[in-house]
């Protein structure tokens, strides 16, 4: 998954505005530091995350899928 392109999509063309004043900004991937603060480590095994923000992960055939399965991905603007 490339976390910065979902960011990017998800931030530079919001679904909906209000009080338009001033846009999201949006980051390049080498401004930003990348944190993964939950996994569902039965579901998402082997995860690996990059500098420039690509989570890799492996999904198991027979997988628990229930409401605890998610990522929780944080960004932070660097200094």
């Amino acid at each position: 998954v490339d976390l910065h392109l979902e960011y990017t999509k998800q931030f530079g063309t919001p679904v909906l505005k209000a009080n338009e004043d001033s846009p999201l900004k949006v980051y390049s991937a080498s401004e930003l530091a990348y944190f993964i603060t939950y996994i569902d480590n039965r579901v998402f095994t082997s995860p690996t995350l990059t500098a420039d923000g690509k989570l890799n992960y492996i999904v198991p055939a027979n997988a628990p899928i229930d409401e605890k399965t998610f990522i929780n991905a944080i960004f932070k603007v660097r200094k």
